[in-house]
């Protein structure tokens, strides 16, 4: 007999399987509809084990995390491993995308750290500029959990605001205007 967790979390794979990829509104409904349950976070934990080779699901997952995180949920550092999984073996673009925007709600410890700087460098030369954006968000964020990082952020972020697209130029304005830099 299949555990009440596994259940549910077929539940939740089948319910993404059935969505059309794009539609935003439908996974804001996914998300109230499943998100009460105590389970939920077990199963937004585990995401990367179970949809490592499906973008679709990549994505879905890792929107229904960032809202989640949105809403005050905190990924604990003993999850980052399944995350940075994903995330350092080039991940959709919107699915690292939704992580870079949720970077607040990481818990960030030293084993992790090498990892984590690899995929935000990474991220630094996306051809998507909003991957870009909010890779500087990130590395501020990394810079004030990794205060050593500050003078290579610092330079980062100098370079962004002469070379890169006017975007991203508005996203480390908002970022200045926010203390964050």
């Amino acid at each position: 007999m299949k555990s009440q967790l596994l259940k549910y979390r077929e539940e939740i794979l089948s319910s993404l399987e059935s969505w059309d990829g794009r539609s935003a509104e439908d996974l804001e409904k996914l998300y109230r509809k499943y998100s009460a349950n105590d389970d939920f976070a077990k199963i937004l934990e585990d995401w990367a084990d179970s949809v490592s080779t499906s973008i679709k699901l990549q994505n879905a997952l890792s929107h229904l995390l960032k809202q989640h995180c949105d809403n005050g949920y905190i990924v604990q550092a003993k999850q980052n491993r399944s995350i940075l999984s994903v995330l350092e073996n080039e991940p959709h673009w919107q699915t690292l995308l939704h992580i870079l925007q949720s970077f607040k709600s990481f818990e960030l410890i030293e084993e992790d750290r090498a990892s984590w700087e690899r995929v935000l460098k990474s991220a630094l030369s996306s051809e998507n500029k909003f991957v870009r954006a909010w890779s500087y968000y990130a590395w501020a964020l990394f810079a004030d959990r990794f205060p050593g990082y500050k003078p290579e952020v610092n330079d980062y972020i100098e370079m962004a605001l002469r070379d890169e697209a006017a975007s991203v130029k508005a996203r480390i304005r908002q970022m200045q205007k926010q203390g964050l830099i």
